[in-house]
């Protein structure tokens, strides 16, 4: 014990009346506690509060709530907390303290946000925000803009998250605060990670991380090197995430913080898991399910739940991914975190169904529907790219009009102003095809389409899963990315719209988004300088002593609707009969081979030899006509 809590402890007990200055002796001395004791630290501000409550100190009793709400919170005991804070905000609204009042409901809109009461939270930040923007506290209003916006991530409102982040950015700028700058920086590339922007979100976290590590902040630092690790795994750099991850554990393990370590964990669990190594990544789920436990973070045990369900199912046992997708569901409804409750309500259906569960699968699969359109909505895609861009405008001009008002290099800044509005058009279009983006652009808005006459392919690796057991994982992304940045260019040759890769699998169509009589011909033609590039490349690596890759090509043409669609990811996509048929083409075609359906072999027949193979059985699709393309 300190001399000077000694001190003060002996004053205090020889106080024998209650007064005011018994309340503030009190209120030093829990004040001293913190920095050794937490619990006494919180007995002496209840006492306190306790204290000048008796003789109507209400200067004294709001000091004393605010500190007991600080203690409370350290202890993560914040329903105990919220309490304290509450009472604080009243007593400060009463004796007319705008900045107290303004921190107190700061203070309980944390406390809720550490609960998982994001509502009451954001209702607290917005209270707190109304106040400090009539004291004119940019800063205090931006701080509460960023805590508002996670909260926004949290649930999936992007659009509203960015719009936050942004507004807070905008005004570190304004006031050169570039340690809140580095914060909101973060926070902006979140957004982008979970919209699959991943050439952006690098960017912003690696001068983020630049600016941390100057400031030697090893706490901020750990939390972008989750972030640069997440790119990473997103981009399929398994061996470059798992390095980052680690990296973050140990600083993490330096800090003693639970949570963080969880989230570290639950991060090389997931690279883990993509590399085949299961029984590593299940170790690795179970230690951040235990820490975010003991840390009552339900956020973090949610996404655990989820995490140890899908690779309980990929284990084989359903019975534990069962119980895991349950508590998943229970916890994500209770804390109000709905994408983390469809993925648990469309992971559980796909068990029940696999189980032979129908009823439950059916019913499931209906809920999961219902709040994917909820969440799916167009218009939040749209106001997304229309803040981003925005923004990245309303930057470049502030720029632009400075070196007005220092009249140099005038010429120079509007040049760049126009630079920066090209790049954030090409932005655009490395998300979304070119006639989609300008009508993104000319009205605001994208609507699915239905198209009447297209042509789908799909290929994949024949054996990729013996495949990747003999290589590595960096081995197996490098290879992968060597032939899709090969079939990149065959389809923007043949003008065929390349729509996503799926693990070792490449979909495109061709007769959109502008239709084409010419599909199904492009198609197969495009197909067939895949062959060609296949065999170039197979030559290639066996020569460097790598093993080639054997894909099988599968088309169908039919009727589908494309669109700007996804929960969590701003993408063009394709959705009909006519993408599950060409599917099965591809699974009943073989390596080197393009197998066609009877409708794209009546389109091509006079321009390609084709054999009929008869009717093969497809699976949920029954007999189907097949031919190779020769």
């Amino acid at each position: 014990m300190s001399p000077q809590i000694s001190e003060l402890s002996e004053k205090i007990a020889s106080t024998a009346v209650v007064n005011r200055q018994l309340i503030d002796n009190l209120l030093e001395l829990s004040t001293l506690q913190m920095e050794h004791s937490l619990a006494d630290s919180l007995a002496t501000a209840q006492r306190a509060s306790t204290e000048a409550n008796t003789i109507r100190y209400d200067e004294g009793e709001a000091a004393a709530a605010f500190q007991a709400g600080n203690c409370a919170a350290q202890l993560r005991d914040y329903h105990k907390a919220r309490g304290y804070y509450r009472r604080a905000v009243q007593l400060f609204n009463r004796l007319k303290l705008p900045e107290k009042e303004s921190a107190a409901l700061a203070k309980l809109g944390n406390a809720n946000l550490h609960d998982s009461k994001f509502a009451d939270a954001l209702h607290c930040y917005e209270a707190a925000i109304d106040i400090r923007e009539k004291l004119n506290d940019l800063s205090g209003a931006a701080d509460l803009f960023t805590n508002s916006g996670i909260i926004h991530g949290f649930q999936g409102n992007y659009a509203q998250a960015l719009q936050l982040h942004l507004k807070a950015q905008k005004i570190y700028e304004e006031l050169h605060l570039s340690s809140r700058l580095a914060s909101s920086a973060t926070n902006v590339g979140v957004i982008y990670l979970e919209q699959n922007n991943y050439e952006e979100a690098l960017k912003v976290f690696k001068t983020a991380l630049e600016i941390r590590e100057q400031e030697q902040n090893n706490a901020e630092v750990s939390k972008l090197l989750n972030n640069i690790g997440n790119v990473y795994h997103a981009m399929s750099n398994y061996t470059e995430a798992i390095t980052t991850h680690h990296r973050a554990l140990e600083i993490n393990r330096q800090i003693g913080d639970d949570v963080r370590i969880a989230t570290s964990f639950t991060n090389m669990g997931n690279s883990y898991r993509a590399t085949g190594q299961l029984e590593t990544a299940l170790k690795n789920y179970n230690e951040a399910k235990h820490l975010f436990t003991k840390a009552k973070d339900k956020r973090g045990l949610v996404q655990s739940y989820l995490n140890l369900g899908e690779l309980s199912e990929q284990l084989l046992r359903n019975e534990e991914a069962h119980a895991h997708f349950a508590k998943a569901m229970v916890l994500a409804e209770e804390t109000g975190l709905k994408n983390q409750l469809a993925n648990a309500m469309e992971f559980s259906a796909r068990l029940h169904a696999a189980d032979g569960n129908f009823a439950e699968a059916y019913q499931l699969q209906t809920n999961f529907m219902k709040l994917e359109k909820e969440l799916n909505n167009t218009e939040t895609k749209r106001l997304m790219a229309q803040m981003t861009v925005r923004h990245e405008m309303e930057q470049k001009e502030r720029e632009a009009q400075l070196e007005k008002q220092k009249n140099e290099e005038l010429t120079k800044a509007y040049h760049a102003l126009d630079a920066e509005k090209k790049r954030s058009d090409d932005l655009l279009l490395n998300i979304l095809p070119f006639e989609i983006s300008e009508e993104l652009k000319t009205y605001g808005k994208t609507s699915p389409r239905s198209y009447a006459a297209t042509s789908v392919l799909f290929a994949d690796i024949k054996g990729f899963t013996i495949i990747s057991e003999q290589l590595t994982a960096e081995e197996i992304v490098s290879g992968i990315d060597e032939y899709f940045e090969a079939f990149d260019l065959i389809m923007e040759k043949h003008g065929i719209e390349k729509i996503k890769t799926i693990g070792d699998a490449y979909l495109c169509v061709s007769g959109i988004p502008i239709p084409d009589e010419q599909h199904a011909t492009k198609m197969v033609r495009a197909a067939k300088d895949m062959q060609q590039v296949l065999l170039q490349l197979k030559q290639k690596r066996e020569s460097a002593g790598k093993p080639g890759f054997a894909f099988r090509i599968g088309i169908h043409s039919g009727p589908l609707v494309a669109g700007v669609v996804g929960i969590k990811k701003f993408a063009y996509d394709i959705w009909g009969d006519s993408v599950n048929t060409a599917a099965r083409m591809e699974q009943n075609s073989e390596a080197w081979k393009i197998n066609i359906s009877e409708s794209t072999y009546q389109l091509v027949k006079d321009e390609f030899n084709c054999i009929y193979r008869g009717e093969i059985s497809a699976k949920n699709k029954g007999a189907l006509k097949m031919y190779f393309v020769e």
